[in-house]
């Protein structure tokens, strides 16, 4: 095993506390402890361990012990270059993990407003088509009328043609 403790071999593997406690089932603060030797998984939760940085649980428990070993060297409060730098990069997984996952949201955002845009566009679309319609529907219906009262007047008036001839007819008719 390259790495001295648990912590750094999440450091290596580029995975944060937080991740770890999600497929674990456990908070991210139970990682935290464990990775600074407070207190020790169980055999599960070690299995868990060596499944996510593809090691065996003797090389997990053996990085937990060297936690273990070097709290009870070290102050608690005594702070180091390198669990400075550790910090740093813990805070700087979890901050790329969440840019990751607020990339990620802001992605499906997108695709639903688009998805919505589009379906409105169609609705609107649907909406012209009939108003469209129905405006042809009644200029076709307002000509119809109109050549109904043409027709109507024409047959109107040539009736009354039709009258005088008549008319007309009736009084040679008389005169002869």
């Amino acid at each position: 095993m390259i790495c001295n403790n648990l912590q750094d071999i999440r450091i290596q593997r580029g995975i944060t506390q937080k991740e770890i406690a999600f497929a674990l089932k456990v908070s991210r603060q139970a990682v935290s402890r464990w990775e600074n030797g407070i207190s020790y998984p169980s055999s599960e939760q070690i299995q868990g361990l060596a499944s996510i940085f593809e090691l065996t649980a003797d090389e997990i428990k053996q990085a937990l012990d060297k936690d273990r070993e070097s709290k009870n060297e070290s102050d608690s409060n005594d702070w180091d270059c390198n669990d400075i730098s550790r910090q740093i990069n813990d805070v700087h997984l979890t901050l790329k993990s969440e840019l990751e996952a607020a990339l990620t949201d802001q992605a499906r955002i997108q695709e639903e407003f688009n998805s919505r845009l589009m379906e409105e566009r169609a609705l609107y679309d649907r909406r012209l088509k009939k108003i469209i319609i129905a405006a042809a529907i009644l200029i076709i219906l307002t000509a119809f009328v109109a050549f109904g009262v043409l027709f109507a007047l024409n047959y109107k008036n040539r009736h009354y043609e039709y009258d005088d001839i008549t008319d007309a007819i009736e009084v040679l008719e008389e005169e002869t």
